[in-house]
């Protein structure tokens, strides 16, 4: 179905049956839902309420307990209301903010620890995004974050792209080693 808006763009997205409840595993919308958020501006605003909640939560998270974290907690309850649109909004996040090492990896958490399924077309693009500032910008954190998120992925489809990923520091190449030998196994 293709609609334009009073903006004059075309919107072109799959249509649901209004009792078919909305399932945050798959790319389709609930157009009706989505089009009356667009008009009235509440897309808009949530948007902008998912970026200032999400670089808020990441900038006052606590390393060390981030699956039991809130920065995770607030993504996904974004995720449970507006779906992958969640995801579209984390990649605009990410390329806004990629010479800030700590909302770098603060998204690179959240992609290790959704479930990669649910993200998977804008996961691939937010890693390589980050690789490739990475490669201009070596970080070890960046570089760290990188590789647990290729770990918890454990899919085998990230193996050529990890032995490319140019590590010059020691326990952070070994890291990568590891993690390419439990890919290989797969």
């Amino acid at each position: 179905m293709e609609n334009i808006n009073d903006t004059g763009v075309s919107l072109s997205v799959s249509v649901q049956s209004i009792d078919e409840p909305t399932s945050p595993n798959n790319d389709t919308y609930n157009f009706l839902q989505f089009e009356d958020l667009y008009k009235n501006g509440d897309f808009i605003k949530a948007k902008a309420r998912f970026s200032t909640d999400l670089l808020i939560s990441i900038k006052n998270e606590e390393p060390d307990d981030f699956y039991e974290s809130y920065t995770l907690s607030t993504y996904n309850k974004y995720y449970a209301d507006y779906g992958i649109a969640s995801g579209e909004w984390l990649n605009d996040l990410l390329t806004q903010n990629l010479n800030n090492v700590a909302i770098v990896c603060g998204i690179l958490k959240i992609l290790s620890f959704v479930e990669f399924s649910k993200l998977q077309s804008f996961a691939r693009t937010m890693l390589m995004i980050c690789i490739f500032q990475y490669e201009k910008h070596p970080d070890v954190e960046i570089a760290e974050q990188i590789i647990k998120c290729i770990e918890k992925w454990n899919d085998k489809a990230f193996i050529n792209t990890l032995q490319k990923m140019n590590c010059e520091i020691g326990f952070i190449d070994l890291y990568k080693d590891l993690v390419l030998e439990q890919l290989q196994l797969l």
